[in-house]
């Protein structure tokens, strides 16, 4: 019985050997195509995760190019605004100004005024009773805004941001030469 056993088992190894691939000569070939197909596969799979970064970097950068131009944008509206906004101060600094003091009037201050820009430079007479509030007013209207400057003379130590004194409580001299500077 036991033979029969092994030779019934011997038998069914053949019909399912027949059905299987040979394994003599042609079996490295097969070897050599699954190796093929599995390269292949990895390859595929190589080659459309690198297009799916390549999609993603894409998508990236325009999204940074879109942000870019919105903050652009958005700057540029800012900076509309804020010219847009010096400008009217300007005008309301215009209305502002004081009118120089007359010919004949005695005790009044003569200015040289240099701007930042160093191609402007203005020769203003104030009254004894303005103001360095008064002579920022002037210097304001003509684009040189208090926020964004300073006052310099040589000869004195005056608190120029002190709006409220008079030139002639600042101890200035009746002539000198002042230098506004962008700060």
């Amino acid at each position: 019985q036991q033979q029969q056993q092994r030779q019934h088992q011997q038998q069914q190894q053949r019909k399912h050997n027949f059905f299987a691939p040979p394994q003599s000569a042609s079996n490295p070939e097969a070897e050599k195509r699954a190796q093929l197909r599995e390269e292949q596969e990895a390859e595929y799979k190589k080659s459309l995760a690198e297009d799916k970064r390549k999609e993603e970097e894409k998508r990236q950068q325009k999204e940074k190019e879109r942000e870019e131009q919105e903050m652009a944008r958005e700057t540029e509206k800012i900076k509309q605004q804020m010219q847009q906004e010096k400008e009217e101060m300007i005008k309301l600094l215009q209305a502002q100004v004081k009118p120089e003091p007359a010919e004949d009037e005695t005790g009044h201050f003569t200015l040289r005024i240099t701007f930042p820009n160093g191609e402007k430079s203005v020769t203003r007479k104030f009254s004894a009773q303005a103001t360095i509030g008064d002579l920022w007013t002037f210097i304001g209207s003509k684009g040189f805004l208090h926020s964004n400057h300073e006052i310099t003379a040589s000869r004195c130590s005056v608190n120029w941001n002190d709006s409220h004194i008079t030139l002639a409580e600042s101890g200035i001299p009746a002539k000198l030469k002042i230098i506004v500077r962008e700060v």
